[in-house]
Formats: C-alpha cells, sequence, structure tokens
C-alpha cells in the first residue's frame, strides 16, 4: 500500500507541470486595484474609522449650539382623610409640560475639543489614503510576482522543449559516432533538471495566485501579461528635488502634523477646563397639579437666568490631565520628526534604486540579446562539429537566466517608480491609471 501510493505521489508530480491550469478572469491592474478598493479589509476599516471621526466631530460641535428639551409629565392624584369626616376625599389629574433652553456664552473646553475633533477628522482622511497607497503598493508587488513566476514556468518550459530536440540531435549524432554518450547523458541529466524546476515553479504560481486573490475578495483571476518594453518616466529632476517634494506632500508627515495639531488642542481643552463656563438658561413650563396634594389652579412659569460655574477643588484631576495633554503633544513633536526623517530617507532610497534599476534594465537587455546570439552560435557550432553539446546546454541556461534577470528589473523598476511617486505624494488612483497603461 505504501508503495504504491509512493508511486502515485512521484508521478503527480512529475505530471504537475504539464496539467493545464484554470485560469480565471484576464484583468488589467487598474481593474485588479478596483477590486481590490472594494474588497480590501484593510482599506474599509480605514473608511469606518473617518465615519467615526465624522460623527466625533459633530457630536463635539453640536454641544456649542442651543440645546432644547421638552419635557412633560401626566399624573393622576388622590388626596384622603382618615378618621375626619369634614373634608371630602379628592381624585384629580396632574399636568405639567414645558421647554428648557440652553445657549453656552463661553465655554473654552467644548471649543477647543471641537476644533480638536477637526483635526482628528482630518488625519483619519490622510490615513485612509495612506492605506490605499499601502495597498497599491502591496498590490502591484503581488500583480507582478504572479507573472514573474509564470514568466519563469514560460521559460523553463520553451527550455525544456529545445532540450527535447536538442536530445534528439544528440542521440542521432550519438549513433553515428560523431559524440560520444556523455554528452547525450548530459542532455538527458538537464533535462530532468529542468522538470523538476517546473515542478517547482508551477507550485510558486499557484502560491502568488493564491495571494492575489486574498486582495480582491476570493475571486479568481489571472493578470494581464505585460509589455516587453515598460515605459514609466519619473517628473523628478534629482535626488534632492524627490526630498523636497516628498517632504512637500508626503501624507505621513501631513498626519503627523495634524497629529501635533490636535494634541495642542487638547491642551487648550485641559486649560479651557480651568476657565468659568457661562450659559444662558431659559425655562417655560405649564402646570396644572397641585402642590401637597392639594388642588391649585393651573399656572405658567418661565425664568431666564445666565448660568456660571467654575471648578474649584478637582482631587488634582485636572492638573493630570493637562500634564497628561502636554505628553502628548511631546510625543506628536517627536513622532512628526521622526515622519520628516522617515520620508527623506524613503524619497532618497526610492530615487537612488529608480536610477539603479533604469541601469539594471538595460543591462539585462543587453545580456539577453548577447545569449541569444551566443546561443544561437552554439547551435550552428554543434551541427558543425566544432563545439560540444555542454555548450548548448550552457547556453540555453545563460538565455533562460538573462530572460528571467530581465523580468525581475522591469517588474523591480515598476516598484520602484511606484514607491518613489507615492513617497512624493501621488494619487493612488492616478498611479493606478499610469502603471496600468503602462503595464499593458
Amino acid at each position: 500500500m505504501g508503495t504504491n501510493f509512493t508511486k502515485i505521489v512521484f508521478l503527480a508530480v512529475l505530471l504537475l507541470p504539464w496539467v493545464p491550469h484554470v485560469r480565471g478572469e484576464d484583468l488589467t491592474f487598474l481593474k485588479t486595484f478596483e477590486l481590490a478598493r472594494r474588497n480590501a479589509l484593510d482599506l474599509n476599516l480605514a473608511r469606518y474609522q473617518v465615519d467615526i471621526a465624522l460623527a466625533n466631530k459633530d457630536v463635539a460641535s453640536a454641544r456649542l449650539f442651543p440645546q432644547i428639551n421638552l419635557f412633560g409629565q401626566r399624573s393622576e392624584n388622590d388626596l384622603s382623610y382618615e378618621n375626619n369626616s369634614v373634608f371630602q376625599d379628592m381624585n384629580y389629574p396632574g399636568t405639567r409640560v414645558g421647554l428648557s433652553l440652553r445657549q453656552p456664552i463661553l465655554n473654552a473646553s467644548d471649543l477647543s475639543e471641537a476644533r480638536r475633533q477637526e483635526f482628528l477628522l482630518d488625519l483619519s482622511r490622510n490615513n485612509l489614503v495612506i492605506t490605499e497607497n499601502r495597498l497599491l503598493d502591496e498590490l502591484l508587488r503581488t500583480f507582478l510576482d504572479v507573472l514573474l513566476t509564470e514568466a519563469v514556468v514560460k521559460q523553463i518550459k520553451t527550455e525544456i522543449e529545445a532540450l527535447g530536440v536538442q536530445l534528439k540531435e544528440a542521440q542521432a549524432l550519438y549513433t553515428r559516432k560523431l559524440i560520444p554518450v556523455t554528452q547525450v547523458l548530459e542532455t538527458q541529466a538537464r533535462l530532468d533538471t529542468l522538470r523538476a524546476d517546473a515542478t517547482t515553479a508551477t507550485a510558486d504560481v499557484a502560491v502568488a495566485k493564491g495571494d492575489l486573490i486574498k486582495f480582491v475578495g476570493g475571486k479568481s483571476i489571472t493578470p494581464l501579461a505585460v509589455k516587453d518594453r515598460i515605459s514609466l518616466m519619473s517628473s523628478l529632476s534629482s535626488e534632492e528635488d524627490a526630498v523636497l517634494r516628498a517632504l512637500q506632500n508626503s501624507l505621513v508627515v501631513a498626519s503627523a502634523e495634524v497629529n501635533l495639531a490636535a494634541a495642542r488642542k487638547g491642551v487648550d481643552r485641559e486649560r479651557g477646563s480651568w476657565i468659568p463656563n457661562i450659559e444662558l438658561v431659559y425655562n417655560f413650563q405649564h402646570s396644572d397639579v397641585g402642590f401637597d396634594n392639594l388642588s391649585s389652579p393651573a399656572r405658567d412659569t418661565s425664568t431666564i437666568a445666565v448660568g456660571f460655574n467654575y471648578p474649584i477643588f478637582e482631587g488634582g484631576a485636572g492638573a493630570a490631565r493637562l500634564r497628561g495633554a502636554w505628553a502628548e503633544v511631546f510625543s506628536a513633536e517627536a513622532e512628526l520628526k521622526a515622519a520628516r526623517l522617515a520620508v527623506e530617507a524613503e524619497a532618497r532610497t526610492a530615487w537612488l534604486r529608480l536610477e539603479a534599476t533604469g541601469e539594471r534594465v538595460i543591462a539585462s537587455r543587453r545580456a539577453l540579446l548577447a545569449a541569444s546570439t551566443n546561443l544561437e552560435a552554439a547551435e550552428k557550432a554543434v551541427r558543425a562539429g566544432t563545439a560540444r553539446v555542454t555548450d548548448v546546454l550552457l547556453a540555453l541556461a545563460q538565455k533562460t537566466r538573462a530572460e528571467g534577470n530581465l523580468n525581475s528589473a522591469s517588474s523591480e523598476y515598476a516598484l520602484t517608480w511606484t514607491q518613489l511617486e507615492l513617497a512624493t505624494g501621488a494619487s493612488p488612483e492616478r498611479l493606478a491609471i499610469a502603471l496600468s497603461a503602462a503595464l499593458h
């Protein structure tokens, strides 16, 4: 049983590269990004955070407006006397309705809190865009990874087909005693190695596609193939230009600045709690109910007053809150400084990597051209009897590596270009459109 099962598994592994893969819907990067935006959990959570911040801002702002309340009461009143024949028992209904209005005249704490909530709303909106930026970067990486792994499978299969032809030619030459048997065996060994590599590469494709499916809500899709040449030009003229634009436009820096402004408003809020609160109060009441269970005629009562409130002693709570608010300011200042340093470093790194990957793409194209020329020369030399089959094997492997290096360099260039654009403030929607147009 164990031996037969092992044979079945072994045969399945050998046949895996040749089993046709069920392809999902072919999508451009732009369509994939749109799907991901609708299904990404992190993005949906960021949207909910914006809704929460908007609600909190509205609640804080509402405290500055008039507060009007209606109230009412309906009662049944019973009056009875014990052991007394002089007074009669009485039963009568009671009604009390009224209106209360309060308008803050001076409340520095609530005013500062309302402004703080506005900053927090801006912060949540910035975080939403930052989440979209991160989604774009991760999705592009996964999207290109699927294409890279598929390209590896295609390159290996192409080399396997070429080696199959080469093996037949080598066997024919060996039959005529023109080459030794070792060259035939070398070709066969290389062919077996490539078949094993194809199995691994096919599994890598499945893993990459599984990662992509997570972004699009479980929908089976296949990235549309990219162009041979990806044209993505940066609008930045120098490394310093990239740093300057990043510091000006980075949402990470902007969020840190907004967070600092919100923290300072938190200090103002706590300071405002030491300023007297003054409010205008108006009450109106219509009553048709007795006092002390004695019937009285219906009456209207209205009052208008100016209220005054000032805390004198809270057990040190006010001072503690103020210390905490200042600690948040100092923390926000440190976060802002760290954000600026991080954004500057990110922009410099992205600029340098973009320059380097651009050179790598050019060098990889030259290497692929040289490898293709070398392969053609090796094949002709073997047919002419002036070279060994091993030379063709090496040339084939060299060409496969060159193709893989070019694909990897092109993908790295697209990723680095995207990271530089994101670091300097480009919107993810615009980048998705530009990337899709450049890739397909």
